[in-house]
């Protein structure tokens, strides 16, 4: 399943490089759908970054 976010471009070119792990705050109604309190409770999100 691919879905669409948006990230500060600071931190995107943060974690293309490599030089910072992916993190995710859950405070948006579409962000809490797809990663609900349970995972966030487990503290692990896998997630790609791809540049298009």
């Amino acid at each position: 399943m691919t879905r669409n976010t948006w990230l500060y471009k600071e931190y995107f070119d943060l974690i293309a490089s490599g030089r910072k792990t992916v993190e995710v705050r859950v405070g948006y109604p579409s962000m809490r759908r797809i990663y609900p309190p349970e995972k966030e409770a487990l503290g692990v999100l896998a997630i790609e970054v791809e540049r298009v």
